[in-house]
């Protein structure tokens, strides 16, 4: 199959140079595709890159080298400008996939449209190119929107109208999506086993995403004021800039901010940690639809994933986490406190739920399911 997606899958030196695009989604949206890719379908992307409006951006952004060099893709040029920037991703999405479409003689092939998110530019650009080709089938991919319950559905609706199915990565957006055609994808495991130390010398809590106050980081940071064993480090990996935890730093040594830092580097420092941190506001307006790319991201490393239940998040994972109920400062250190006495015992059992859940999401069987439902999608049309 024809597999045309609309945004970005960005190497490190892009996710260093654009602060408007997340290493988070870049990680999921590489995974997904990857997945695509191992069911024989041809993935070409159609990328524009994310940069902050002129003049504090490029009036032109995006250069190729930035993007993964796994993916066929074709940057999009767009005016960062104020008032038109949108319109103009749109019009630079539909005249590159039509000139694509000529280029490779795909006029009357089958062609699956799918997009990052209902933003606006991608809305548009779907909505023009289903008009003008026939042959393309249009998905809409869900990782995150604003709670949909404010004006019940009705935003949701009216952007993906016209779209043929809809693929959610929240549990609770699958669920509750008032449609009928829609999948739960949300993610796959690439089988990489990365070395793990089960009892680290050091007692490490590692967080790993940005440094925003919806992630539930300043919460964290009271938390770790309140948190007295001297012998354990906290660990930051990020975007941004959090001026609570950067002082919280000048006065407790255990805190230490390490910034955006490369795969390995990241890999190293988790495969070390003691047990990964996921706060989160659960009465953040998008909490609803949103699963915690952390949480992807810890599971390889088959050690305790501290975070409250949230509704993104499927029953499956359940095994897979250490739950704060009702997020309350007491029972977050309550848990910290009993992961910080871990056994070996303790870890082994933790690491055979992990286990288990990243079997049943390997990336060849796991992504047979989003195959099937295009599949479906076609002869459904």
């Amino acid at each position: 199959m024809e597999i045309f997606w609309l945004g970005s899958v960005l190497n490190f030196e892009g996710l260093k140079r654009y602060k408007g695009e997340s290493p988070a989604n870049s990680i999921w949206t590489n995974l997904f595709l990857r997945g695509l890719k191992s069911q024989n379908n041809n993935i070409t992307i159609f990328a524009p890159i994310w940069d902050s409006l002129f003049p504090k951006g490029l009036i032109v952004p995006g250069k190729k080298k930035y993007l993964s060099k796994e993916f066929n893709s074709v940057i999009i040029h767009y005016f960062n400008i104020l008032g038109i920037r949108s319109i103009s991703v749109t019009v630079g999405i539909v005249i590159s996939v039509l000139l694509y479409i000529r280029k490779k003689k795909l006029s009357k092939t089958k062609i699956f449209l799918l997009n990052y998110n209902l933003y606006n530019h991608y809305v548009w650009a779907c909505k023009i190119l289903i008009r003008l080709n026939k042959n393309i089938i249009w998905v809409n991919v869900n990782l995150d929107l604003d709670d949909p319950l404010k004006d019940n559905w009705k935003e949701f609706l009216n952007k993906s109208k016209g779209s043929q199915g809809n693929i959610f990565l929240s549990w609770w957006g699958y669920v509750n999506a008032p449609i009928k055609s829609k999948l739960h994808w949300d993610f796959c495991w690439d089988g990489a086993k990365p070395f793990i130390n089960l009892i680290p010398k050091v007692k490490i809590f590692v967080y790993a995403g940005k440094f925003a106050d919806y992630g539930g980081i300043n919460d964290l940071i009271s938390l770790i004021s309140s948190f007295k064993e001297k012998d354990v480090f906290f660990d930051f990996y990020g975007k941004d800039y959090n001026q609570n935890l950067f002082t919280l730093s000048q006065f407790d040594s255990r805190v230490r901010i390490h910034g955006f830092v490369t795969d390995d580097v990241l890999e190293k420092a988790c495969s070390e940690a003691w047990a990964f941190l996921n706060p989160r506001d659960v009465n953040f307006h998008g909490t609803r639809m949103i699963f915690p790319s952390k949480i992807l991201f810890y599971l390889k490393f088959k050690k305790p994933i501290l975070s409250p239940p949230l509704p993104g998040v499927s029953p499956e994972y359940l095994p897979a986490l250490t739950l704060i109920e009702n997020n309350s400062n007491t029972e977050w250190l309550q848990a910290m406190y009993l992961i910080y006495n871990y056994s070996e015992d303790d870890f082994k059992i933790y690491g055979e739920n992990i286990e288990n859940l990243l079997e049943s999401r390997k990336i060849d069987n796991y992504s047979k399911k989003v195959n099937k439902f295009l599949i479906n999608l076609n002869h459904g049309q």
